[in-house]
């Protein structure tokens, strides 16, 4: 993957960029490891389509297909928008984010199918609280991407914890377990979003946690989760098994666990 050495001007910057740009480079706090995978061919080399001349020819001399021409007039029309800053953000840091979406603006009009680029640029645009533009950017990456699971649990992210549209971030982050079921942090932000009181779904909590680890059966994060749901619903026999699962994986925080565990079968 390219465009990862991204030099942040200063530590706040940081911290919101993991909030999305993180998401296309690691995406696999859990144990297990999830993949991400190459969108298209054009996330390392540009298509001739994605090169066109003026004349509406390709690089290649053929004529551009009527498809790859909507597209590229669709990005032109998302890359020409006004950049709407909302963030608190000033002097050097502002300066350097709103300077690094420019050149990311650069980079995808030479070549309008760059996904990595997408994602960068809808992540920058999140960092000055252009959430407009980082929506805008997320999906065009989706069509770029249409297989990739990245996009949407990018896209879910931002409905569901920024602008606090649940539905609309339950369905995208739905899609991206669909298109890749090891997608720890997929499960684990359905977990997050359907604990939230206003949304009115807790009881989808254990059947997405038991989904999850229908793929990913020995991922610790998945496990303690559900054993952590089932102890606050007083399953306590549940909550014991799974804890007791957890502690077969060798867990760094086996203490805990074990803490737990003792705490539970007193209850017995």
């Amino acid at each position: 993957m390219s465009i990862k050495n991204i030099i942040v001007v200063v530590f706040g910057v940081v911290l919101v960029i993991a909030v999305g740009w993180f998401i296309r480079n690691d995406l696999n706090s859990g144990n297990q490891p999830v993949a991400v995978q190459p969108p298209s061919p054009s996330a390392t080399t540009p298509s001739p389509e994605a090169t066109s001349k003026p004349d509406g020819t390709a690089s290649n001399g053929k004529p551009v297909d009527p498809r790859v021409a909507a597209l590229k007039a669709e990005a032109l029309s998302i890359l020409n928008r006004t950049l709407d800053v909302k963030s608190s953000m000033s002097g050097e840091a502002l300066t350097g984010t709103v300077g690094r979406i420019q050149s990311l603006i650069s980079l995808i009009k030479s070549r309008f199918d760059y996904v990595d680029a997408w994602l960068d640029l809808g992540s920058y645009e999140r960092v000055v609280g252009d959430n407009e533009g980082t929506i805008l950017a997320w999906k065009f990456a989706a069509k770029l991407a249409p297989t990739s699971f990245i996009p949407p649990h990018n896209l879910g992210d931002i409905y569901a914890f920024t602008l606090r549209q649940y539905k609309e971030g339950e369905q995208y982050f739905l899609k991206s377990i669909e298109l890749n079921s090891g997608n720890i942090q997929g499960y684990l932000a359905l977990d997050t979003l359907y604990k939230i009181d206003q949304f009115g779904k807790k009881d989808q909590i254990e059947p997405t946690l038991l989904r999850g680890l229908k793929d990913n059966s020995k991922d610790l994060t998945l496990l303690t989760r559900l054993a952590g749901y089932y102890r606050d619903s007083n399953q306590v026999a549940k909550a014991i098994t799974r804890y007791q699962e957890a502690l077969k994986l060798n867990p760094p925080n086996r203490d805990l666990i074990e803490q737990e565990l003792a705490f539970l079968e007193a209850k017995l």
